[in-house]
């Protein structure tokens, strides 16, 4: 709806939920953005879209959700939909390296499970995939220090609201799934510290 609003431009959504992308259409009518923006339930690594249907594939906070063979099958559908000349752009939690000692895998994975991630790729990943799949590689970029401010907010709310989610836990007012969510918000800024994430983006033309 951003892209929409701001570029007057024509905008697919896609996501697994389809009470996500019902959501999602009715704030695009409430906003007057019908004609522009729509959201459909499908999934990014394998859609039914026609080959070369976009000028721009934009994946942001997505892609790490999927295991890495299903990031590298959406390399490949992006390339699939991008019309000659068009652009991938990806923003994401990136590992710094793999792999890490054992006690920092460790952590990675106990942070990440809280967020529905199966495991975070390296920046040269996602660029290998992106070659893979017959795209070129033009901009890879760290922009981990502009997120510092909201990394270090979040950190400190899940602080101040850890011992109150145990005692809520503890009488079964808060699920497992959100007791895990707050868990993995404490847990990412003492992680990113440790130099095991960072978030990057990543630009491929095809």
């Amino acid at each position: 709806m951003w892209l929409a609003e701001n570029y007057r431009v024509e905008v697919v959504g896609v996501t697994l939920s389809g009470v996500q992308a019902a959501r999602a259409n009715k704030y695009a009518k409430k906003r007057g953005l019908d004609e522009l923006a729509r959201f459909e339930q499908q999934d990014f690594t394998d859609t039914s879209f026609p080959d070369a249907s976009f000028d721009v594939v934009w994946a942001q906070e997505s892609v790490c959700h999927v295991p890495l063979a299903s990031k590298q099958a959406f390399m490949k559908e992006a390339h699939r939909v991008l019309r000659p000349g068009g652009q991938l752009i990806l923003e994401d939690w990136v590992r710094l390296r793999r792999p890490f000692p054992e006690k920092d895998e460790r952590l990675l994975k106990f942070w990440l499970s809280g967020w529905a991630i199966y495991d975070l790729a390296t920046m040269d990943e996602y660029a290998q995939w992106a070659e893979e799949a017959g795209l070129k590689v033009i901009g890879r970029r760290d922009i981990t220090s502009h997120t510092h401010r909201s990394l270090r907010h979040l950190w400190r709310v899940a602080l101040f609201c850890y011992a109150p989610g145990l005692l809520m836990r503890a009488v079964r007012i808060r699920s497992a799934i959100e007791h895990g969510n707050m868990r993995s918000a404490r847990l990412q800024w003492p992680a990113y510290k440790r130099g095991l994430w960072g978030i990057g983006t990543l630009s491929a033309r095809k």
